[in-house]
Formats: C-alpha cells, structure tokens, sequence
C-alpha cells in the first residue's frame, strides 16, 4: 500500500515539473503584491495590509484551480444561468430538505453555490482567464493545482489557459505557473496530461525578462 500511494504521488509531482520547471522562473525577482479589499455577503471583510505579517522569503504559494466551469447544461429557477444553490434555496427554503425537489438538477449535475463575479463563465474564455492570471499574480500565486485525481485532466480547459497564459508571457505580463495532481491511474494520467499541454509548455516555462514568478 505505501508503494502504491509513493507511486502516485511521485507521478503527481513529476507532473508538476514537467509543467512548471524552468531555471528562467528561478531568476525572477521578487513580485510587489497588489492589495485588494473585498467583503463577502456574510459581511467578512479580506485583512489589509498591516493586519497580517510581511511576506516571508523562500515561501511558495500554490492554490487550487478547478477547471470544470465548462457546463453549458442546466437551468436554474430564474431562467438565466445553470443550476444555482442559492437562487434554489430563494426560491424554496425547504427544498434543502427535499433531494426529490423538482429545483434540483439530476444528480452529477454540477450546481453552483451562488453566481460567480463575472457570471456562469466557461473555463475557456480568454477574457476570463487573462482576469484570472491577473488577479493571481497580483495576489501572489505562484502555481495553480489543476485536479485530475479522476484520471480527468479536461484537456480542452487546460491547453486553452495554457495558451493564454503563454501570450499573457509573450506580452511581458504575468501568470502563475500550473500544476496537476494526479491519483487514479496516476502514470497514464501524468503522462496523457503532460502530452496534451506539450504545445502550450511554454506558457509555464516563461522566457528571460519576460515570465513572471
């Protein structure tokens, strides 16, 4: 069992160098983080610079990317978008309580918890994930883990960011590096994942006094 779990994991993290490892990265400087204020609906606000400690040097911020906002299927009760937790929940209260509740879309069915800032995106749309490579590098993310522990890898989602964050490079801006964490049939997943995104690999490997962190 210890084998089998080292095997996985080690094909996870090859899967991250094959992505995100370039000596290029290693040389860039230090990125000056925008602060951006923002309070939620409950009313919590984000702490502002001075609340929370300076950044410490030699630490290494990645995050979760989930690349499954490609669901055009779904209808909430509004009309006006897929399937959304709270705009079910406005409607009919009790409809949390009721599985069977016509509001509810069929099971597998993805359903958001409330609509995004820009919408119900796709994951492919350029102008949102420009808005999301700036907006994490202002942050200071310096790599987005990609989910494929289903041995899926959404190819079609992941080469197109790719792409764009190759040209957002290209264009002197900055990007995260990307990442996949792989489980069930971590070889062949790892492998199909690195082969797919081959073409796009520049966008994770930056070129001098262009690539970001």
């Amino acid at each position: 069992m210890r084998r089998k779990w080292l095997i996985r994991w080690s094909a996870a993290w090859l899967a991250l160098g094959l992505l995100s490892h370039s000596p290029a990265l290693a040389e860039d400087g230090p990125v000056s983080i925008d602060p951006r204020p923002a309070t939620d609906a409950l009313g919590r606000s984000l702490p502002m610079p001075g609340e929370v400690p300076e950044s410490r040097p030699g630490r290494f911020f990645g995050m979760f990317y989930f690349l499954w906002h490609d669901n055009r299927g779904g209808r909430n009760p509004a009309g006006d978008g897929p399937f959304d937790v709270s705009r079910i929940l406005a409607r009919d209260l009790d409809a949390r309580e009721h599985p069977g509740s016509p509001l509810w879309g069929p099971i597998g069915r993805y359903h958001y918890w409330a609509e995004p800032l820009h919408g119900y995106y796709l994951s492919t749309d350029p102008w949102l994930i420009r808005r999301h490579a700036r907006l994490l590098s202002d942050a200071g993310v310096d790599t987005l883990i990609f989910d494929a522990t289903n041995a899926q890898s959404y190819p079609d989602v992941s080469t197109k960011l790719c792409e764009v964050f190759r040209d957002v490079r290209a264009a002197g801006g900055r990007t995260p590096r990307v990442a996949f964490m792989v489980n069930t049939k971590a070889g062949p997943t790892a492998g199909s994942t690195a082969t797919s995104t081959s073409r796009a690999s520049s966008a994770t490997s930056g070129s001098p006094g262009k690539a970001g962190r």
